[in-house]
């Protein structure tokens, strides 16, 4: 599966994004190449600002496999957080299948446009414009837009380094060390 996604064959959904960056201990950014572009300030206030400046014409996108379009907003390597600007088209679902996925760390939004259903454990949650929320990632979740309009929202996620990833029916617990690419590979093979 590693090698269609490679080759272009294949689209991978959030939850196998979210599945080979975490086993790999790598966020998504680095997964995809995707790295920081250069600012205007010079190298000395680029060092004491310690900031990153990306301009929007510049944002790396993303289209998922579930109609999900992610834009990268400015992004430092060193950072714990990654932040990325969502686009949900109507009927649009975070995962692919409409199920519900976990992973380690954390998630925060903003919903800035429209509105978005939020499915965590058992409860459903309709967010309109100006709501926000924050979600532990491993408590099962999916995120989906049921109106006729996009939605807009900043997205913010942590993730830590060992932890807990399911997508459907497989789960799979992820330790520091080992093959860690060859676990990938068993966990998209038994989910497939």
């Amino acid at each position: 599966m590693l090698s269609q996604v490679e080759n272009g064959k294949l689209n991978p959904s959030l939850a196998t994004l979210y599945e080979i960056a975490l086993y790999l201990n790598i966020s998504i950014d680095a997964l995809l190449g995707l790295k920081p572009e250069d600012d205007q300030s010079t190298d000395a206030e680029a060092s004491l600002l310690r900031a990153a400046v990306q301009r929007s014409e510049n944002n790396p996108v993303l289209e998922l496999a579930s109609g999900v379009r992610w834009e990268r907003l400015a992004h430092r390597s060193d950072s714990p957080f990654e932040s990325t600007l969502v686009f949900y088209p109507p009927g649009a679902s975070s995962s692919y299948e409409n199920k519900l996925a976990k992973h380690s760390g954390f998630e925060f939004g903003y919903v800035i446009e429209n509105e978005l259903t939020m499915f965590l454990g058992y409860q459903q949650t309709v967010l309109h414009a100006g709501d926000s929320f924050h979600i532990e990632a491993e408590i099962p979740h999916r995120f989906l837009n049921e109106t006729g309009l996009e939605t807009k929202v900043i997205w913010f996620d942590t993730t830590t380094s060992a932890g807990v990833i399911t997508s459907g029916d497989a789960t799979v617990k992820k330790e520091r060390g080992g093959n860690q690419a060859k676990d990938v590979v068993n966990a998209l093979r038994n989910d497939a």
